[in-house]
């Protein structure tokens, strides 16, 4: 009889332990849960950033083509105003005016 109560107080205690130890574990994985929320969180915020981000990109990118080509409407017009043919054209032009 006393073997008999010696071995379930070592179950029990056996039983303890491991329940101890599941309480332990519970304890770890909620931790673990909570920060994968917090991360969860942040990521989802920053998607929708990067669609904020991805149309200000495309609309810089829009006004960056637009100012490439008016400076390239400059250069063309400067060039064609400094050609040597076209200003012969406004001497002569401008000495008739004058003359």
């Amino acid at each position: 009889m006393y073997e008999k109560i010696k071995i379930q107080q070592s179950t029990l205690s056996k039983g303890q332990i491991q329940y101890r130890d599941r309480l332990n574990e519970i304890r770890v994985l909620k931790i673990k849960l909570n920060d994968l929320k917090r991360e969860l969180h942040i990521l989802k915020s920053s998607v929708a950033n990067i669609d904020v981000l991805k149309r200000e990109v495309h609309q810089l990118g829009r006004e960056l083509l637009q100012e490439r080509t008016k400076v390239r409407i400059h250069v063309i017009w400067d060039q064609f105003c400094h050609a040597p043919k076209f200003l012969y054209r406004y001497y002569l032009g401008r000495g008739a005016a004058a003359a």
